[in-house]
């Protein structure tokens, strides 16, 4: 089962001292990543499912899937995310 992270109210915005408390859990991934303490990293990518055992590898599938917490993979984001942002910067929705 696949439980949703809930969207942070304004208050909880405006009274966070630092963009880190936000995405400590992923940014806290990264830490023990860059000191070689992050094992048996697993994530699939939010749109082909494929496994990514690399957190190197992993992409932010915005516009596409606006959860902080999904990933997605390097073919989805050159095929799927990238397109969809130029359609963004096209359109002027940013």
């Amino acid at each position: 089962m696949i439980t949703l992270k809930t969207t942070l109210g304004v208050e909880t915005l405006r009274n966070a001292p630092t963009v880190s408390e936000l995405k400590l859990s992923r940014i806290e991934q990264f830490k023990l990543a860059n000191e070689g303490k992050l094992e048996n990293y697993r994530e699939r990518c939010c749109f082909c499912k494929v496994e990514m055992t690399n957190i190197y590898k992993t992409h932010n599938p915005y516009p596409l899937n606006k959860n902080e917490d999904a990933t997605c993979c390097k073919d989805c984001c050159d095929t799927l995310v990238g397109p969809a942002r130029m359609m963004m910067i096209l359109k002027k929705e940013i």
